[in-house]
């Protein structure tokens, strides 16, 4: 006949086991609510649950737990997907990034490093102690803007950095949260600009492809070109250039425009001269891009 063994307690004892079950239920209570997130401000200021002792706090070394725990919360800011751009030789760019931080934080950005391929060759290789040669500006809110110079024709490569801005976090004992840092690039190509369009040139309002040989003109002839492009006409020069005898003395002179007719004018009288000339009228698009119709001859 098997014996059985009965182990008595004595009331100290049978005291303290139940005070260390206690014990042991109110630590594992405590830490998973402790340790969990539940809001966080644009301040870096964040809210937890967690059971409050009787006098209505939690203890420091409580607290040191919940920092360090959501330090390694701390996630990396979040980068969508970003497709290659393209744009006009003096053209500009306007990209939103879209990166945004999980937690919440704002975030700081920088030109981290520049590489640009131009006519085959590599003229900047992601230099970081000259980041930004171009002067790409990205503000507050991540959008970039870039106004490229004219003669820019070729491939860029601009390496953004977004990281968390943490200046506003409180200042919490144990408090351990590392600045998230993420890096990614944005592919530019810069194609040639489109060229400005003549739709004619007039003199007294005959066309001058019409003429055969030097067009007769006086000293209140009124040159008129209409002239287009996508980009604008920034302006329309004349060049004159004496021939013959008598000639007109070699000039430049600029055309002004008439909104109500829409043409470059440029009135022969401002010449104070008269004689041979052959003349070359160039336009100018809105990203520095000109353009030259054939020249044509007159005699004022």
């Amino acid at each position: 006949m098997r014996k059985k063994r009965v182990i008595v307690l004595n009331d100290s004892l049978r005291f303290g086991v139940v005070i260390a079950i206690i014990v042991l239920l109110a630590f594992f209570s405590l830490k998973p609510e402790l340790l969990e997130i539940i809001s966080f401000s644009p301040a870096g200021q964040c809210s937890v649950n967690a059971d409050l002792d009787s006098n209505g706090i939690v203890g420091s070394s409580d607290e040191t737990i919940f920092w360090q725990e959501y330090a390694l919360k701390n996630q990396d800011p979040l980068v969508p997907r970003w497709t290659g751009q393209i744009i006009s030789d003096g053209g500009s760019l306007n990209f939103p990034l879209g990166v945004s931080d999980p937690e919440g934080f704002p975030l700081n950005y920088k030109i981290y490093c520049t590489r640009a391929v131009i006519g085959g060759v590599i003229t900047v290789d992601c230099d970081v102690n000259n980041p930004n040669p171009y002067n790409v500006q990205i503000d507050n809110q991540g959008m970039l803007t870039w106004a490229s110079p004219a003669g820019s024709v070729g491939s860029y490569t601009f390496t953004i950095e977004a990281k968390e801005d943490l200046s506003g976090l409180v200042n919490v004992p144990g408090l351990n949260v590392a600045e998230k840092v993420v890096r990614k690039s944005l592919s530019v190509r810069v194609e040639p600009a489109s060229e400005p369009v003549f739709t004619n040139i007039l003199i007294d309002g005959k066309d001058v492809s019409t003429f055969s040989d030097y067009i007769p003109a006086t000293t209140n002839s009124l040159i008129e070109t209409s002239v287009s492009d996508a980009r604008g006409i920034s302006g329309v020069e004349l060049a004159f250039v004496g021939f013959g005898k008598p000639k007109i003395a070699d000039k430049i002179a600029n055309a002004v425009y008439n909104s109500g007719s829409g043409k470059w004018e440029y009135n022969l009288g401002n010449l104070n001269d008269d004689g041979l000339a052959h003349v070359t009228i160039t336009a100018i698009n809105g990203a520095g891009v000109r353009k030259s119709y054939p020249k044509f001859d007159i005699e004022i």
